[in-house]
């Protein structure tokens, strides 16, 4: 049997340590040779078979929810049968790597302030981020008094689910909202104009729109948007006109169309940049690990099985790099390839 909770979803009336009692009975029952190999559509076929033994127990899949409901790892059947007719410690095991205890607890105003607190003086700073409050919370589970602070701290996911901001989560504490970093790109920037010279220089005719952006991805650098002149919008061909007219005006010989298509020949940029652009500054971003580690610190705070997406990152209240910063590697999906790579190599170390 279900009841309706206050919030609309549906409270099992059996709990989680039960349910992994009846799990390891109904696989003794249904498939005495080999109980940990039945199937999660046995299982259902079983209890409803016998409902009058099971009442108030739901599907197979449903108790995976359940116990996958606040777990970064998701637990599958199998490994929650196999805990389940093991017993004991290896039973008790799964509940605690389940995260029910956490999930179970009541987000109240007083045990959010508290869980901060403690956080705080675990970290000695008067604010913090999401990852940083679950690393501390996650040493803290491991100390000698986790086993009565583990019920205290709830995840960051979770108290993400009930405020919108991580400075709304702080506010509760009394903490003030983490620090604002503003990424200013630290590649240099020049005109369309400019840009448009250089390309001359070193291609040696005139560029088309796309043919410019392609030069200056590879050169390092980026234009400032120059598209008006006299208040009027300017087209890629008064773009044209001007560098023709400035060139002649200097008595330089400029080409007076562009080249034909099949007849363009990109020439490669010479490594360590070209004269005319100013040495591009290496900043943090412009290491694709540095940028993988910086998304996986927010992938860490999404609910299991949640994948993160580009707007939901550049949405997260923590200083992290801007998205458009991963562009110079290859754009958001190879930054989260690549996060996907660290945190499955994470989770190998641990196992």
């Amino acid at each position: 049997m279900t009841t309706r909770s206050p919030s609309g979803t549906f409270a099992a009336t059996v709990s989680d340590a039960s349910l992994l009692s009846v799990a390891a009975q109904v696989a003794q029952d249904a498939r005495p040779g080999s109980p940990a190999l039945l199937s999660q559509r046995a299982f259902d076929r079983h209890v409803a078979a016998h409902r009058d033994a099971y009442p108030g127990v739901p599907t197979a899949r449903a108790i995976c929810m359940r116990l996958n409901s606040s777990n970064r790892d998701y637990l599958g059947w199998t490994a929650l049968l196999v805990a389940a007719l093991a017993g004991g410690l290896a039973r008790q095991n799964m509940l605690v790597k389940a995260s029910r205890i956490y999930a179970e607890t009541e987000l109240t105003d007083e045990l959010i302030h508290f869980a901060l607190q403690v956080v705080a003086n675990e970290l000695g700073a008067d604010t913090f981020t999401s990852p940083d409050y679950d690393r501390a919370c996650d040493r803290l589970r491991s100390s000698d008094r986790g086993r009565y602070l583990g019920p205290l701290l709830p995840k960051g996911s979770q108290l993400l689910t009930r405020f919108h901001r991580w400075s709304e989560v702080l506010a509760i504490g009394g903490l003030k909202p983490p620090p604002k970093v503003n990424h200013v790109s630290q590649q240099p920037r020049l005109t369309v104009l400019q840009s448009m010279e250089l390309y001359l220089v070193h291609q040696g005719s005139l560029p088309s729109e796309g043919e410019l952006l392609w030069f200056s991805r590879e050169a390092g650098y980026a234009q400032t948007d120059h598209h008006t002149l006299d208040g009027h919008r300017m087209t890629w061909a008064d773009h044209l006109a001007k560098l023709r007219a400035r060139w002649e005006a200097m008595g330089r010989w400029c080409p007076s169309r562009l080249p034909v298509v099949r007849t363009r020949v990109r020439n490669p940029l010479p490594e360590g940049g070209i004269p005319g652009v100013p040495p591009r500054i290496k900043g943090r971003w412009q290491d694709p690990d540095e940028c993988a580690r910086d998304l996986l610190a927010y992938w860490d705070t999404l609910p299991p099985r949640k994948e993160p997406t580009q707007t939901g990152f550049r949405r997260w209240d923590a200083p992290h790099a801007s998205p458009s910063s991963f562009e110079q590697h290859g754009g958001f999906v190879v930054i989260r390839d690549l996060a996907r790579a660290l945190r499955d190599e994470r989770e190998s170390r641990l196992h």
